[in-house]
């Protein structure tokens, strides 16, 4: 191993050149220790001044090893000179020897180094291919996060509005709502939204922020409420982030990120999350977006457990319905997310049961449906399809009319005495509008109901 590493270094010319002369003396000195009569082994089958050029052309190649050659030969010459007695023998066979073992040495040296260079260039090629491969693999990673934040669209935000239905729904809570549904709420952002810290505060009976945090994920901040995107936040009713204007306008946001107002259908604000660490990539405008669509529906489900006054009517339903009509509209003008309602009027009254049940089936896990009775007493079936384009409507009514051909046999809508109408909630509509386009082609058998769609409470933040 030790002798390995010698012959393996690379050679500097002064000290290759040094190297090489106390090598050759080195050998001309250990044979004068072992036989001081014939230091040079000329009368000897081997001689160990091989040591020289063997070691100097297996290290620094054949010149090297003919520079030691040529040494012991001047030594040599010297000793016949001075006619010296360690000059006697077959000194010509000898150096002639030395001479063959420099060439084989050098030769070994040179191939060795051509092939170690060829080595070394690959590995530096292969190290420069690895470094882009590297860049390249993080620019990838990159852009396909953000192109899963693009695409993530609206079956993920679907999916995302039913997780938190379903962990807000299943939590007990006493009177004190907030404190137990705080920490169900951050701990649902941090997973879908990646919100790293973020505080929770409850507005009083006064309408006023408490500065007093009911939860808090990570580190708890204390919050100043004059803080310019807290005071926006409470002020439009919508998630603000750090904008140019406000810091001109307002002065230092401290270290709020986001402030996200929990809003419900009726415009009553329940709490605000003061964000304060967030990933640099999942701070963009669509995971914003989404951030405040949720925040939309959180304040929905707070305001249906805490709201005491909250409109009631034995048809729960169409309470429900009623909501999520507004939510739906309000998403379309704040965030422009596109929704539907689909009326499916049944004139066959006769395969009624088993029509509805397949057109249910087929419907999404967030859509909802309301039945009522129109003018003509016939069954009409009511769909909201929230975030819903006019494309899904089609795709929804392609599958609905390729179902009822390979179940009943029957290939188009009228055969089976069903009709379609479907609207695209736009941001200027206005709820109470839409649900008394309703009430034309429904018959209400509970005059509670009409009363409920008349009711200016419920509509008073209509669009």
């Amino acid at each position: 191993m030790i002798y390995s590493n010698w012959l393996s270094k690379n050679p500097g010319s002064k000290f290759a050149v040094v190297d090489t002369m106390v090598i050759t003396c080195l050998g001309a000195l250990l044979g004068y220790w072992f036989s001081p009569d014939t230091p040079f082994f000329a009368t000897q089958g081997i001689t160990w001044l091989i040591i020289g050029p063997l070691l100097s052309g297996l290290r620094y190649g054949f010149a090297y090893a003919l520079s030691s050659v040529l040494m012991i030969v001047g030594l040599l010459l010297f000793t016949r000179f001075h006619q010296l007695p360690w000059s006697n023998g077959s000194l010509q066979t000898m150096v002639l020897a030395l001479l063959v073992i420099a060439f084989v040495t050098g030769e070994f040296n040179h191939y060795w180094r051509r092939k170690l260079k060829k080595l070394e260039a690959s590995v530096r090629y292969l190290d420069k291919r690895l470094i882009q491969a590297g860049n390249t693999s993080n620019i990838l990673e990159q852009s396909h996060q953000r192109l899963e934040q693009l695409v993530a669209s609206q079956s993920s935000l679907r999916d995302c509005i039913l997780a938190m239905r379903e962990q807000i729904g299943s939590t007990e809570s006493d009177n004190d709502h907030l404190s137990k549904l705080g920490p169900v709420i951050l701990r649902f952002l941090s997973d879908h939204a990646d919100i790293q810290e973020a505080s929770l505060y409850a507005i009083d009976s006064d309408n006023c922020l408490n500065p007093k945090a009911i939860c808090s994920l990570g580190n708890p901040v204390s919050l100043d409420v004059t803080n310019p995107l807290v005071t926006e936040a409470i002020a439009s009713r919508k998630t603000v982030t750090i904008k140019k204007r406000i810091i001109n306008e307002q002065g230092y946001c401290g270290s709020t990120l986001l402030a996200i107002p929990l809003v419900d259908v009726f415009g009553n604000l329940w709490a605000i999350i003061n964000v304060n660490k967030i990933p640099f990539r999942s701070y963009t405008p669509e995971n914003i977006k989404m951030i405040a669509v949720l925040a939309s529906y959180i304040g929905d489900e707070l305001g249906q457990k805490m709201l005491s006054n909250f409109p009631e009517t034995e048809d729960q339903n169409l309470r429900r319905f009623l909501v999520e009509v507004q939510r739906c509209i309000q998403n379309k003008a704040d965030k422009e997310l596109p929704s539907a309602i689909i009326s499916i009027e049944f004139r066959d009254q006769s395969n009624f049961d088993s029509l509805k049940t397949l057109l249910l089936e087929n419907k999404r896990s967030l859509d909802l449906s309301w039945e009522g009775l129109n003018q003509r007493q016939n069954k009409v079936l009511f769909l909201l399809l929230p975030i819903t384009s006019s494309g899904t409507v089609k795709a929804y009514k392609s599958r609905c009319k390729y179902l009822l051909k390979k179940q009943f046999s029957i290939s188009n809508f009228r055969t089976a005495g069903i009709y379609f109408h479907h609207h695209n909630l736009q941001a200027m509509d206005k709820a109470s509008n839409v649900v008394f386009g309703m009430t034309t082609q429904i018959k209400f058998d509970n005059p509670q109901q009409l009363k409920l769609l008349s009711s200016p409470a419920l509509f008073k933040n209509s669009i």
